[in-house]
């Protein structure tokens, strides 16, 4: 699902009789702002992220080209043509910004930082032949606007370097003016374009419903100036919270519990077939030193171990309902099991 379908989707079912086509602009901003204040409460909301930037959208300085990077965290860059969207990405490798200034000075001079630093780009791939770099990373154009194809290498890079400074991305070397920057990362997305891809793994029907609260409560205040019904939707106040607030209090307790990691499984039957809990050697019983010196005995069972299992002190006995037993009284014998902890 594209931006622009989910942003429709949301106003079609809050005007579902038609949305006035002078408040179609307003009404977008609203979606996009509930967008962002359910990124910056649910953590689930700000990842998988995906930007694709066109060379227009850049700035060329001495051989890279420069973006302005997202607020968040970039998890991966890569290049592609606009028919490759089906195809391989080409992977560009992070770099510190030290060693992007010396592949970027290195360039200019024609020559390799050094033998121990990465490939600078002086040549390109070219039908299986090398190309020298174009004369163009000889002259410090800084920061004049790029996108046109006079800033064109003689090929496409098969390889690349990028860095992030300043909230700036460098990439290195420049993409051609048909080329596609594939951004990858997590953080509040505050603005989207009607292309972006939107996953509905995340942005799921929960979270529409919740967004469209939202506009209802906002488009209340706003376009219809009925005060009370926007504080039906939309109540920052806890006492008497709104709709949207209680539905996004849902999401972020929904998203918390996915965070969490998962409760430790004692894998009973996995375990006991396979003699891997506590040192175990069989299918029935296992040993292992305890902190007294002494030899203890651990049991799989299903039920009560009492009449069943014969053990010596000390000894446990864990059942497929997580229960744990633990042996009392001398001697070797089938009584004397004491609950510990109730399963299941």
């Amino acid at each position: 699902m594209t931006y622009a379908e989910f942003s429709s989707a949301v106003r079609l079912a809050v005007w579902s009789d038609g949305e006035p086509e002078n408040l179609v602009t307003p009404h977008k901003n609203y979606v996009l702002d509930a967008l962002i204040d359910l990124q910056t409460k649910v953590r689930c909301l700000q990842q998988n992220h995906v930007d694709y930037l066109c060379a227009s959208s850049s700035f060329y300085h001495c051989g890279a080209s420069v973006f302005e990077a997202p607020r968040g965290f970039i998890q991966s860059l890569s290049t592609m043509t606009p028919g490759d969207r089906c195809c391989v990405e080409i992977p560009y490798t992070p770099v510190s910004k030290n060693d992007m200034d010396c592949m970027l000075d290195a360039q200019a001079a024609f020559s390799f930082c050094s033998t121990d630093e990465l490939h600078p780009y002086d040549v390109y791939l070219q039908d299986g032949a090398y190309v020298a770099f174009p004369e163009t990373p000889l002259y410090c154009m800084d920061y004049v606007g790029a996108g046109d194809t006079s800033l064109d290498k003689t090929s496409r890079a098969v390889e690349g370097f990028f860095t992030i400074d300043r909230g700036q991305i460098w990439v290195n070397p420049r993409i051609q003016s048909d080329e596609l920057v594939v951004l990858k990362w997590d953080g509040v997305k505050r603005s989207f374009a009607d292309t972006d891809t939107v996953d509905e793994e995340i942005w799921t029907r929960e979270v529409a419903e919740c967004v469209e609260l939202y506009v209802r409560g906002k488009a209340a205040a706003i376009d219809d100036c009925d005060y009370t019904r926007s504080l039906l939707f939309n109540n920052e106040n806890m006492q008497r919270p709104g709709q949207y607030q209680i539905r996004r209090a849902d999401l972020i307790h929904t998203c918390e519990k996915e965070r969490r990691p998962p409760q430790r499984n004692y894998c009973y039957d996995t375990c006991r077939g396979g003699g891997i809990f506590l040192g175990a050697s069989s299918s029935s019983s296992s040993s292992s030193s305890s902190g007294g010196g002494g030899v203890t005995q651990v049991f799989f069972g299903v039920g009560d171990p009492n009449g069943v299992q014969t053990a010596t002190r000390p000894a446990i006995f864990y059942t497929a309902a997580g229960a744990l037993w633990y042996k009392t009284g001398d001697g070797t014998n089938d009584t004397g099991w004491e609950l510990s902890i109730a399963g299941v």
